[in-house]
């Protein structure tokens, strides 16, 4: 899956923009055996969210042991230009990952990106071997993760990929989407937290298909790192996973701005913001535009999924519309296609939950 084909068909903790940190939170959750690995990005500009994590490890930490009825495993791998495996997976490690993260210090890193895909790519298959030329020589155990238990990676930045030769290119790119397809394959849920110091869609959209990809969760927390500590722990009780709210129709997006979880999107790789997307979701498709009939559909189900909606179930729904809308102005263009009109009818039976039976309903729904 290319992460610009599906820029938010993930669960969204949107810390900075009107969600509760406790959105995912379930009550003395089990989830069996687990592995858990943080890979943390502690460049400078990460201060303020590495300093709420290690006032809270404690925490998080016994909330693993909890959730797994103490059959874990956990580690610890940091990255700034390169990657350092800091603790390896092991069983009953804890003492040694809250060290681990006690000993962390927001430094360096100059220059803009960090070696997020190379750290994923490190603890998903042992080294960073097919990311780009540099120093990302790290090893890590990733045969010790266990068939049979839940496996999830945490990872946490506020910046685009770099590989190992700190410079972000569609090498890149490509290789954050490979990464996060061989976690899919070995069964290894990737939640990404966006510490927002450097706002970008393009980095929204490589860390939400880290997620989306794999099961995960992506969470935005403000630039000052509040919220880091709670976000872990309700991915943690939520043993990994997204969660399932029950989808809303467009006529409710259209209505109620006030609960979009998003302040805009990109939409086969044109951005869009609030105030456009509103415009569209009002335009109604005159004479069967059918650009507008899918965009519709495409936005409702963009704003569903980042509100907390199981993505799996039109996950590919959702990248055949992104094809077909790239490079689309849905503001101007028009077009009438029959194809297209039947892609929005498959989103439109997301959208009205005829694909979610079984979701819960929120406050909204």
């Amino acid at each position: 899956m290319n992460y610009s084909r599906l820029p938010l068909a993930v669960t969204v903790l949107a810390l900075g923009v009107g969600f509760s940190s406790g959105a995912l939170a379930q009550t003395a959750p089990f989830c069996g055996p687990m592995d858990v690995v943080f890979v943390v990005d502690d460049t400078g500009s990460m201060g303020g969210a590495i300093a709420n994590i290690k006032a809270g490890i404690s925490s998080i930490a016994g909330d693993v042991v909890a959730a797994s009825g103490g059959d874990y495993q956990m580690g610890l791998v940091s990255f700034k230009d390169n990657v350092q495996t800091d603790v390896d997976l092991a069983a009953g490690n804890e003492a040694a990952v809250q060290a681990g993260i006690t000993a962390l210090v927001a430094s360096a890193g100059a220059g803009l990106p960090e070696a997020s895909d190379a750290a994923l790519d490190t603890v998903v298959n042992g080294d960073s071997s097919g990311s780009d030329a540099g120093p990302c020589n790290a090893a890590f155990n990733s045969a010790g993760f266990r068939a049979g238990a839940v496996k999830i990676a945490i990872m946490l930045t506020d910046d685009f990929p770099g590989g190992c030769n700190d410079s972000f290119t569609a090498v890149d790119a490509a290789n954050a989407t490979r990464v996060a397809n061989d976690a899919s394959a070995a069964g290894i849920k990737i939640s990404a937290i966006y510490n927002s110091s450097f706002p970008s869609a393009t980095i929204i959209g490589i860390m939400t298909n880290y997620a989306a990809t794999t099961g995960g969760v992506f969470v935005n927390t403000p630039s000052n790192g509040d919220g880091t500590a709670s976000a872990i722990e309700d991915i943690i009780a939520a043993c990994g996973s997204s969660a399932n709210e029950c989808p809303l129709t467009q006529g409710f997006w259209k209505n109620h701005l006030e609960d979009w979880p998003v302040t805009d999107l990109t939409i086969g790789g044109m951005f869009y913001t609030a105030g456009e997307l509103l415009t569209i979701l009002q335009t109604p498709p005159k004479k069967g535009n059918s650009y507008l009939i899918l965009g519709h559909q495409v936005i409702a189900a963009l704003l569903n999924i980042a509100s907390g909606s199981d993505p799996s179930v039109i996950a590919d729904t959702l990248a055949d519309a992104e094809a077909a809308l790239t490079g689309v102005n849905l503001l101007t263009d028009f077009v009438k296609d029959t194809d297209l009109n039947a892609t929005a009818d498959m989103l439109d039976d997301y959208n009205s939950r005829d694909l979610t039976p079984e979701c819960e309903e929120s406050e909204n729904s």
